[in-house]
């Protein structure tokens, strides 16, 4: 069952692909033409299919349409854009607007004395006016390869385009802002690195300087210590000698004395 049904949307899919290929094949090279009447120019339907005039033209139900108002109908056409514009005559150069139609020229206008004979107007692809009068009528036909729809669709693309040109340059202008702001914040987070480093740099140097002078210092300290303490057991030794010394010269002469004294005591001795 999941098999057909998936079958069945593939089918589906390749057959819609094909009528919109198609259907872009058909609409190539065309453009869009209003079509519309107004209620005077279908009231003279009489007028612009006249058989004994040589006249025979396509009619089209322009029901709800009014060309003088802006409400028309948007058809694609092959060729030229067809409007017709009817006046009655009233006087040698006097006419009274009596209706407007507006529709694609292509297979429209099979034959008409108000035209050239020589120019096939089913498929005509120029812009041309012509004039012509003819019961009590002047009638114009203008042909324009260029309708107020293609103009304004032409607008429309233009702006879309601008639009999008704008909106294509938008990011690359968006990019070098965001490279700008990252490579600024980049640069600051350098420079704020740096500064911190040699910062923290110049606090170890003055720390180990520090600590050196402290060294030095605590060493000259214990140098002067050393040396007071050595000064101090040479004056002792020094006068521990000299002690000894007068000692020693005091022992020698009490010696001396006692022996003086015995000589003394003993007299002269004969021999």
């Amino acid at each position: 069952m999941f098999s057909q049904k998936l079958f069945l949307l593939l089918i589906f899919g390749l057959l819609a692909a094909a009528f919109e290929s198609e259907l872009q094949e058909s609409e190539e090279g065309m453009h869009k033409c209003p079509s519309c009447a107004t209620g005077g120019f279908v009231l003279k339907r009489w007028l612009m299919q006249h058989p004994e005039a040589s006249q025979s033209m396509g009619w089209v139900d322009w029901k709800g349409t009014n060309c003088d108002a802006g409400t028309v109908y948007i058809v694609p056409c092959r060729h030229s854009c067809l409007t017709v514009i009817v006046e009655k005559q009233l006087s040698l150069n006097e006419y009274l607007y009596q209706g407007t139609m507006q529709e694609c020229s292509d297979g429209l206008i099979r034959q008409s004395s108000d035209l050239p004979s020589n120019i096939d107007f089913k498929s005509y692809n120029k812009d041309s006016i012509f004039i012509s009068k003819r019961m009590g009528h002047r009638i114009t036909y203008k042909f324009e390869r260029e309708s107020f729809i293609d103009i304004h669709e032409a607008n429309v693309r233009k702006s879309q385009q601008d639009k999008v040109s704008k909106k294509d340059e938008t990011p690359v202008q968006d990019l070098f802002v965001m490279f700008g702001i990252i490579l600024s914040f980049l640069i600051i987070v350098s420079v704020f690195s740096v500064t911190c480093k040699v910062c923290f740099y110049k606090h170890q140097m003055r720390q180990m300087i520090s600590s050196r002078n402290e060294n030095l210092e605590m060493k000259h300290d214990v140098e002067s210590n050393s040396s007071e303490q050595l000064s101090e057991q040479v004056t002792v030794e020094t006068f521990v000698e000299h002690e000894d010394a007068c000692r020693s010269e005091l022992s020698i002469e009490s010696d001396e004395e006692a022996e003086d004294e015995e000589t003394n005591n003993n007299g002269p001795t004969s021999v």
